[in-house]
């Protein structure tokens, strides 16, 4: 997260005068969420799961993933409209 340009010293003071605290912030909200839909237990079990390489890997590949799932569903999702727009005008409504 290094922005290039800015001087270590002043990248080290926004780390920790912002960013550190916008992400505890951030932790605060997210942490009800996990709470809501995994027990302690489980989100143990998930925390040992990113520690093993299936689970760094998947770490790793998740925003792809999702970059490419997203590009496929948007195609998907015109192609949908377009065929139920054909269907309702072959049945004339």
């Amino acid at each position: 997260m290094h922005k290039p340009k800015v001087l270590d010293i002043i990248w080290e003071s926004v780390k920790a005068d912002v960013f550190d605290m916008e992400i505890k912030k951030l932790n605060e909200q997210l942490v009800p969420i996990y709470n809501k839909h995994f027990t302690h237990e489980e989100v143990k079990e998930l925390l040992t799961f990113y520690e093993i390489p299936i689970g760094k890997k998947l770490t790793e590949k998740s925003p792809v993933i999702l970059s490419e799932s997203i590009q496929i569903s948007q195609q998907w999702g015109m192609g949908l409209v377009s065929k139920i727009q054909q269907y309702l005008d072959d049945k004339h409504y």
